[in-house]
């Protein structure tokens, strides 16, 4: 088993910025167009784990995570998983993480360049780990940055320097990052 872990694009912050579109982890779990590299190297039984995005004043914190259940195109995806298709909510910001239309070509609602490289691979998860509520949120934001220094045997004062934008973890450390989010989400 391996796992990857990254970090989501600046700004993107569950609590204090904007909502992290990819991956979902309500519900029907998945990954479906950030992080091609990634995507492509998972197989079924791997882990996928999130850090929040570089918001101002705020500590970066690992969202949560999910375990590979299966791939497949996204648009397979996009007939199988309604609720993931590219939209537009209620407050205007984009929503889903399909990012072809019915045809099978870019939404266009999606403004990559790679569009080619990003349908391929969509992930579906499994037993995904959510941080949520603001109890549960404010421990995480303490202890990442040390948790993440532990797990990875490096020192730095920001996830990003600790991990760089993303970092490979052996079944070892894939097991304490799943026990250590599982206690986090018990806080209320």
């Amino acid at each position: 088993m391996k796992s990857y872990i990254f970090i989501t694009e600046t700004g993107c912050d569950p609590q204090l910025g904007r909502p992290v579109k990819d991956p979902i982890l309500r519900g029907t779990s998945s990954l479906g167009a950030c992080r091609p590299d990634i995507r492509r190297r998972v197989v079924p039984g791997d882990h996928i784990f999130v850090v929040s995005g570089k918001v101002s004043g705020a500590q970066q914190y690992v969202i949560g995570g999910l375990e590979v259940a299966e791939k497949m195109s996204a648009i397979e995806a996009f007939s199988r998983y309604p609720s993931h298709r590219l939209r537009r909510d209620d407050d205007g910001g984009i929503r889903g993480n399909i990012v072809c239309s019915v045809d099978g070509m870019q939404h266009s609602l999606d403004h990559h360049t790679d569009f080619h490289n990003r349908v391929e691979n969509y992930v579906i998860g499994r037993n995904a780990i959510e941080i949520l509520g603001d109890r549960a949120i404010a421990v995480a934001r303490l202890q990442t940055l040390e948790f993440l220094r532990f797990l990875l045997g490096k020192k730095g004062e920001t996830p990003y320097s600790v991990m760089g934008r993303a970092s490979r973890l052996d079944q070892t450390q894939t097991e304490e990052m799943v026990h250590w989010l599982s206690a986090i989400r018990q806080i209320r």
